[in-house]
């Protein structure tokens, strides 16, 4: 998954901000993808 190991797995070399960013908004596609599947 992208947001693996809070982010650190594929954004190790962001700030904590930018990988707090990326995984926050990779959990809200993911909800958001599941919903379109409901």
């Amino acid at each position: 998954e992208r947001g693996a190991e809070n982010g650190m797995k594929y954004f190790s070399k962001s700030s904590e901000a930018i990988r707090k960013g990326v995984v926050n908004r990779f959990e809200n596609e993911e909800r958001d993808a599941v919903k379109q599947l409901e």
